[in-house]
C-alpha cells in the first residue's frame, strides 16, 4: 500500500511539475487587448448608420447581414455586452462579416487592456521564461486586405511588447482554433503554460498535457497569483 501511495504521489508531481525550459504562451483578445469594448462600439456605430472605419465598401453581403439584424432584433437594437456578440447569431455574423473586410486594420485599431499591459505582461517577463503571444485569426475576405497576423504583429509592436514571437493560428475543417493552439502545449516533452480567456482553449491545452490558466478579462492580479502558485507548487 505504501508503494502504491508513493507511486501515486510521484505521478501527481509529474503532472504539475514545470521545467526550466517550460515556455509561457499568452493570448491577446480579452487578456492584453480590449476586443469586447472595441467590437461592441464598432458594431453599435454601424447599426446606427456609421461607416466602416477603415473605409471598406458596404457590400451587398454587408447590407444583407445588416437587414437581418434589423429584421430580427429591431432597427433600434444596440449591443450591450460581449455575450451578445457571441450568442446572437445575426450580430455575430454581421460582426465577423465586417472584420473579414480587413482583419488587420480591425485588430490594429483596438485598445489595450491596461492591467494586461501594465501588470500581467511585466509579470510574465519577470519569470525569466520565454514568453510568446499565441492568438487566433479571422479569415480575410477581401483581396489585398491586411491579415489578422499582420495586424496583430503590428499591434504588439505599436504597444511596445517584446515576445519571443507572435504566433497567430486559424481553425479550419480539420482542426479547431483550440486544437491549433494546443499544438504548442509541449515542446520536446516539456510542458508549457497557456494563459487564455476561453475555456475551450484551456481545455484543449490541458488535454495536450500542458498547463492552462483561465484568465478573466481585467482580472490580471488573479492570473498572476495563479501563475505564482504554479511555480511555488513546482518548487516544493
Amino acid at each position: 500500500m505504501k508503494l502504491i501511495f508513493e507511486n501515486w504521489r510521484q505521478y501527481l508531481k509529474e503532472q504539475t511539475e514545470l521545467s526550466p525550459e517550460s515556455k509561457i504562451y499568452c493570448d491577446m483578445d480579452g487578456v492584453l487587448v480590449d476586443f469586447a469594448g472595441y467590437a461592441v462600439a464598432l458594431v453599435n456605430d454601424l447599426l446606427a448608420g456609421g461607416g466602416i472605419p477603415w473605409g471598406a465598401e458596404q457590400s451587398k453581403g454587408y447590407r444583407k447581414r445588416l437587414r437581418q439584424v434589423h429584421n430580427k432584433l429591431g432597427s433600434d437594437f444596440r449591443v450591450t455586452d460581449e455575450k451578445q456578440l457571441k450568442d446572437l447569431k445575426e450580430i455575430k455574423n454581421f460582426m465577423f462579416g465586417v472584420i473579414g473586410t480587413n482583419p488587420g486594420e480591425f485588430y490594429l485599431g483596438m485598445s489595450p487592456l491596461d492591467d494586461g499591459i501594465s501588470e500581467l505582461w511585466p509579470a510574465l517577463k519577470a519569470t525569466g521564461r520565454d514568453v510568446y503571444i499565441l492568438s487566433a485569426a479571422v479569415p480575410t475576405r477581401a483581396e489585398g486586405a491586411m491579415t489578422s497576423e499582420q495586424g496583430k504583429i503590428a499591434w504588439v509592436q505599436k504597444h511596445g511588447l517584446d515576445p519571443v514571437k507572435t504566433i497567430v493560428v486559424q481553425g479550419d475543417s480539420e482542426m479547431s482554433t483550440a486544437q491549433r493552439k494546443a499544438v504548442y502545449a509541449k515542446t520536446d516533452g516539456v510542458k508549457n503554460i497557456l494563459i487564455d480567456d476561453k475555456p475551450e482553449n484551456i481545455n484543449a491545452w490541458i488535454s495536450a498535457e500542458g498547463h492552462g490558466i483561465l484568465h478573466k478579462p481585467k482580472e490580471s492580479e488573479a492570473t498572476i497569483q495563479e501563475l505564482g502558485a504554479l511555480f511555488n507548487e513546482t518548487n516544493t
